[in-house]
């Protein structure tokens, strides 16, 4: 009895600490789960405002490449290596199914930053911090070039899940 109950606390502690697992600061490939060689790309090599963020294979260039920042608060700003400045972010502040998915001047609102969590099988999901009920997914679920990305209701699902890979700006 005494050993299914360590086994139990162990269980527990392991998922525990993966599903708090923090994410470092640095550079970071973000690509689908069940994709891996689908990454998150903004549509110009050069964000702007605006600009869509789709999902494209890895190409080795720096609009498909993620500066990782943590906030005060714990959430996480996510701004493109190709252009710091702008960020991933909810279009129009949108907490709604479909709502898209784009790079802004990033200004610190909290459809700008996100909080990124573990899942116990090492993938992660990235949920708005505006409404943490909300992540990121391909448009309808569907992985492929060019398809953009868009905000749904969080829930056990594969196709709002990611990789989060360090990245060396060596190319």
């Amino acid at each position: 009895m005494m050993k299914k109950i360590f086994v139990l606390m162990v269980a527990v502690f392991v998922m525990t600490m993966t599903a708090s697992a923090q994410i470092a600061e640095g550079t970071y490939m973000i690509s689908h789960a069940d994709y891996p060689a689908h990454v998150l790309t903004t549509k110009n090599a050069k964000p702007g405002n605006r600009e869509a963020v789709v999902l494209t294979k890895w190409a080795r260039k720096d609009n498909q490449l993620w500066q990782i920042k943590k906030n005060a608060d714990g959430t996480y700003a996510i701004l493109s290596l190709a252009n710091p400045a702008y960020g991933i972010n909810v279009c129009e502040a949108l907490m709604q199914n479909g709502a898209e998915i784009i790079t802004w001047n990033w200004t610190g609102y909290a459809n700008e930053n996100w909080k990124i969590e573990k899942q116990s099988n090492g993938a992660y999901l990235i949920m708005v911090a505006q409404d943490k009920s909300f992540c990121i997914r391909p448009k309808n679920g569907k992985v492929s070039d060019n398809v953009p990305l868009e905000l749904t209701k969080a829930k056990s699902d594969r196709k709002m899940e990611w990789n989060i890979i360090k990245a060396s700006r060596q190319k």
